[in-house]
């Protein structure tokens, strides 16, 4: 058993990370939670009353949707039921808010989907690369034209610093879906590399 985290906003870019985390919890017989985090602005004028009351309304119809656009993916792959837990978390800023409840919640792995930045994205930073940045846990970014599919071989890419350490969470990746694990490092052309077959003989040994 463990626990599952996939982050939601709706959209359909949204849905290729839940059906991967769903078909991971499945596999690991683990706690599926769908993470949501919003923010409620609070007009000056609104007493507090009014802004609280207003602020429940949006988390009760909120939480409605999500339900509702889950169970729309459970259905299309063909599931009649599934246990998931649904979570909003109210943080100005979303990487901050996943960051916050991951900390304060025992998870294995945190599942996002991505659909790749443009230039701008790419210098300022985007939830994604922000994630992958400052999560203690591991993040799987899910390409938003994934789909449901078997996993069946994994890429390990590695630059050999500390791939022992590295190779047993994969093994605890790969191991309920059997699938098989794939070891590369690249070398740039003027890099020294004594014997390649001495190398990996040693590091198939390891």
């Amino acid at each position: 058993m463990g626990t599952i985290i996939v982050t939601t906003d709706q959209s359909a870019n949204s849905k290729s990370a839940i059906r991967f985390a769903i078909n991971l919890a499945r596999a690991r017989k683990a706690e599926l939670i769908v993470l949501h985090v919003y923010h409620v602005l609070r007009p000056t004028i609104w007493s507090e009353n009014a802004y609280q009351v207003y602020k429940q309304s949006f988390i009760n119809q909120t939480e409605k949707e999500i339900t509702m656009f889950l169970k729309k993916i459970i259905r299309s792959m063909d599931l009649s039921d599934l246990s998931f837990e649904l979570i909003m978390v109210d943080h100005v800023d979303v990487t901050e808010g996943i960051l916050k409840f991951t900390e304060q919640h025992s998870s294995d792995y945190i599942c996002i989907s991505t659909r790749g930045a443009g230039t701008i994205k790419k210098i300022f930073g985007t939830h994604t690369s922000k994630l992958i940045t400052h999560s203690k846990v591991p993040v799987i970014c899910i390409p938003s034209n994934y789909r449901n599919r078997l996993c069946k071989r994994v890429l390990y890419a590695t630059d050999m610093s500390d791939y022992e350490a590295e190779l047993s969470r994969l093994i605890d990746f790969v191991k309920p879906f059997s699938a098989m694990l794939r070891m590369m490092h690249m070398v740039s052309s003027n890099e020294f590399v004594a014997d390649r077959v001495l190398a990996e003989a040693s590091i198939e040994k390891n």
